[in-house]
């Protein structure tokens, strides 16, 4: 480790990350930007926003439309991440605002076909804070890590025993 900063600032320096990061992308925290989008208060984009909902552009067409972040409210009336739940949903009338197709970006400026398009970032989001915050360490000189975020992982080089890392899926 070639840095200077003690563990209690670089600590510090991964909860500022993670605080941006969920202010930016989390569906759970009504003051955050996504939460904005989709409530229709907001078009403008953050660049973790734009990065991701580009990103996931990319998959939406490799995958021909089976990845596809404008699925909000088919998981919000299934009750994914939510305490609602729709005993017999009308998913016809739900896939009219669905799809990626109906969402555009101009400039830092999220363009929705429908207001009732909504984005969640949730399967990408985690995967993303765990790139930043590892690339923010070997920015430090830091070169044996781990980074977990909720079961997200990226480790690079050794652990404290000077072994490889090891991960392990204690219930699969």
């Amino acid at each position: 480790c070639n840095t200077t900063r003690s563990v209690a600032d670089i600590t510090e320096l991964i909860a500022t990350i993670d605080q941006e990061m969920k202010a930016s992308m989390s569906i759970f925290n009504t003051e955050s930007r996504i939460t904005a989008l989709n409530n229709n208060e907001s078009t403008e984009l953050d660049e973790h926003l734009r990065y991701n909902i580009e990103l996931a552009g990319r998959f939406y067409s490799l995958s021909n439309g089976a990845y596809d972040i404008t699925v909000k409210p088919l998981t919000d009336t299934w009750g994914f991440g939510r305490d609602l739940s729709a005993t017999n949903p009308n998913i016809d009338s739900l896939l009219e605002f669905v799809g990626y197709d109906l969402i555009a970006i101009n400039n830092n400026t999220l363009i929705k076909e429908d207001n009732r398009t909504q984005i969640d970032l949730n399967s990408i989001a985690k995967g993303y804070t765990v790139d930043v915050v590892a690339e923010e360490l070997e920015t430090l000189g830091i070169v044996d890590y781990i980074v977990n975020i909720g079961g997200e992982i990226r480790c690079h080089g050794r652990n404290a025993q000077g072994k490889k890392w090891s991960i392990g899926i204690e219930t699969p």
